[in-house]
């Protein structure tokens, strides 16, 4: 019988790291946003991952930049207000 127990192999002996895969993904969302800087949805995703990392003073920045180009945008002013109680 073949081994299955590798489909659900334990991380920590893979060398998985999970801290180091979402500062990689803060990595590639900081360089699309980079890339596209005028697209708010992708500075708003941005902004969403540096709050969930607890980076809040980056993530103010990038959503006050997508206000400063879109001011009435509904959900970037709702995300500030957001990010100001994480700041407490």
């Amino acid at each position: 019988m073949a081994d299955q127990s590798k489909s659900g192999a334990d991380p920590s002996k893979s060398g998985y790291d999970p801290a180091r895969t979402i500062q990689d993904e803060v990595e590639r969302l900081r360089r699309r946003a980079g890339a596209v800087p005028a697209d708010p949805d992708t500075r708003l995703l941005f902004a969403r991952k540096l709050l969930d990392c607890r980076q809040v003073d980056e993530a103010i920045l990038e959503i006050r930049a997508v206000i400063a180009m879109f001011p009435n945008h509904l959900e970037a002013r709702k995300l500030l207000e957001s990010a100001h109680a994480l700041q407490g």
